[in-house]
């Protein structure tokens, strides 16, 4: 591949070196360029990574035991800063970096004031970015400038919806909350009754944009290509694959739940700060609390379509997408790759694809505790799902109207790992490979847990009908039509129809060790209901540059 730098320099005379300054002379003085390389063959999740260009040299950012260190990226060109950001699009006015109850001039601040007309949000420059593949299959680099070196360098995060190129992006603070409008805001207990956890990407996505005061669409949930943008600028700061060890673990045991919490723990906690060692407290990258870790968060942008890869990073059609606006199917988006098999718990993010789309994921290995490669754990859910169950006696009682326990066959109660949930007009296939089955369903309500109602056994395949309520989840119990015994062998024939299309999760809110990290979030906007999901707010303001 030719090197254009290069190329450049040697035309003007200029030394051959990685010092992006030195380019064109006095026109790109202050001109850097950031980049970093990935090995696939390396396990190791910091040896994987190596500097590129001016980055050669610098010293890695890190968290120890209870501050955090900048290395060489203190004065870094992209580091963001913290605002007040009006619903408008405009700055109201900057934060203390140090203490978010506070301006930057000193006074106090509007973060807690749930009757502030906008929210509290991390302000951007403008970033110029790429993803380049290497000769294996999962090698790649990332490079990031403050000026546009070449026509592959593309600022994708400052596009509006209008298509121009804003000087700023914005990303939210705190994770957000809102059954009505989804705000960036301290102090926000994340609870059901705010609208955390237990959401469909529709409701996020109504409530985002709820924000919006005009016809332009400026406000949205969060936006894959702000992810993948920050993501890469975490590996680069703190160059490791597993980005947890370098800035904090998050909140990664199993019982971590963030409903437990509110915004603001670490609003005067500097930019950046987490627990290398614990396993259950907050953490903060970029001035953004809980990055990774605890919840779900969709990003708008990602959608698995079966197991393709499909990316759109612009709201508008610059980036080759053929479609206007972001959409839960996938329609119009840029194939980006297959999909590794991620249906066992145990897959470990092993290699990404890198391109002009970014990065998705390449490969898994099956290691359920290891803290090699990325780091993180990839999930994908199939379009339709072979349910586990247990022998009722061990997931609860057995309904009384299905029969008396002491009759020849057993019921078995089917237990769905991913919660099933039933919109408006939606459906739902319960089929087995095996004739002879019945099921019947009960209709659960996620705000209360109280049953419903039940359907009584029906032959499948049967149909599941979301038509009674928005605010439902669906359990399953099957038994043979013969009333002949059943065996534990018999809930592996039973399959139940997921939300199409499927969703990969990279990382999770918990579990399996230190796999929450960098690419921890449900990357699909999938239009069904995902247990304990979540967004933050992006803003892409209409003035320009």
């Amino acid at each position: 591949m030719i090197d254009l730098i290069q190329v450049l320099k040697t035309s003007k005379g200029l030394p051959v070196s990685d010092n992006a300054s030195e380019l064109l002379g006095e026109k790109c003085k202050n001109t850097v360029i950031y980049g970093w390389h990935i090995d696939p063959s390396v396990s190791d999740p910091a040896q994987a990574v190596t500097y590129l260009r001016d980055a050669k040299g610098k010293t890695p950012a890190a968290m120890g035991a209870s501050s955090f260190s900048y290395g060489g990226w203190e004065n870094a060109f992209f580091l963001p800063k913290p605002c007040m950001l009006k619903y408008d699009g405009t700055v109201d006015y900057y934060l203390d970096p140090n203490d978010y109850t506070k301006k930057a001039d000193g006074t106090a601040s509007d973060i807690s004031n749930a009757g502030y007309n906008g929210n509290a949000m991390m302000e951007w420059g403008m970033i110029w970015f790429k993803f380049e593949a290497g000769d294996a299959d999962g090698e790649g680099s990332f490079y990031c400038s403050n000026r546009q070196i070449d026509e592959s360098y593309k600022c994708w995060c400052n596009i509006n919806s209008d298509g121009n190129t804003a000087e700023h992006f914005y990303t939210s603070i705190y994770n957000a909350a809102g059954t009505n409008k989804l705000r960036s805001l301290s102090g926000v207990a994340f609870t059901l009754a705010n609208g955390v956890g237990n959401t469909t990407a529709q409701q996020e996505i109504s409530r985002a944009l709820a924000n919006n005061i005009g016809e332009t669409t400026e406000w949205y949930t969060d936006i894959w290509c702000d992810r993948l943008l920050i993501n890469a600028l975490l590996v680069l700061m703190g160059r490791s694959l597993d980005v947890q060890s370098v800035f904090g673990n998050g909140f990664v045991a199993d019982n971590a739940d963030i409903r437990n919490y509110s915004s603001g723990a670490l609003d005067t906690a500097g930019q950046f700060y987490g627990s290398v060692t614990g396993q259950n407290s907050f953490v903060k990258v970029f001035g953004m609390e809980n990055w990774w870790g605890a919840i779900y968060r969709r990003a708008a942008g990602f959608v698995a379509d079966g197991s393709t890869a499909k990316v759109k990073l612009t709201y508008g059609t610059s980036d080759g997408s053929a479609v206007s606006s972001y959409n839960t199917s996938g329609n119009g988006y840029i194939a980006a790759g297959t999909l590794p098999d991620g249906t066992s718990p145990q897959s470990v993010l092993s290699a990404m694809s890198f391109g002009s789309f970014g990065a998705v994921p390449r490969s898994v290995v099956i290691d359920a505790d290891s803290d090699t490669y990325y780091s993180d754990s990839l999930r994908t859910s199939p379009v339709y799902t072979t349910v586990q169950g247990g022998w009722e006696g061990t997931n609860g009682s057995i309904p009384s109207r299905y029969g008396p326990e002491n009759i020849e066959y057993y019921p078995l109660r089917v237990c769905i790992e991913q919660q099933v949930f039933l919109d408006n007009g939606s459906s739902r296939i319960i089929s087995s490979e095996n004739s002879g089955f019945m099921a019947a369903v009960k209709y659960v309500s996620l705000s209360t847990g109280e049953q419903i109602s039940d359907t009584g056994w029906h032959d499948m395949p049967y149909t599941i009908d979301g038509c009674l309520n928005n605010d439902v989840i669906v359990c399953v119990t099957i038994r043979r039509s013969d009333n002949s015994a059943l065996t534990p062998d018999d809930v592996g024939a039973v399959s139940i129809q997921l939300a199409d299309p499927a969703y990969p999760l990279l990382g999770g809110r918990a579990g399996h060790g230190k796999k929450a990290g960098a690419f921890s979030m449900l990357l699909t906007t999938s239009a069904g209901f995902i247990g304990n999901t979540g967004t933050g707010l992006s803003c892409k303001p209409k003035a320009t540059s």
